[in-house]
């Protein structure tokens, strides 16, 4: 699924092998170390073969 807006940010879901990216950004965009990101990409990992989640 892909949602473009007038500003030109494409969203989209996650694919299974972006989710280090994931936790860098989840990170860096909280203040959160970055070295934090395999906790968060391993946390929301688990979620990602649940349906509706």
């Amino acid at each position: 699924m892909y949602s473009k807006n007038c500003s030109g940010i494409t969203i989209r879901e996650l694919r299974e092998d972006e989710f280090e990216l994931y936790g860098e950004l989840h990170c860096v965009g909280r203040g959160m170390s970055a070295e934090g990101k395999s906790y968060v990409a391993a946390n929301n990992k688990v979620l990602y073969y649940y349906d509706g989640v």
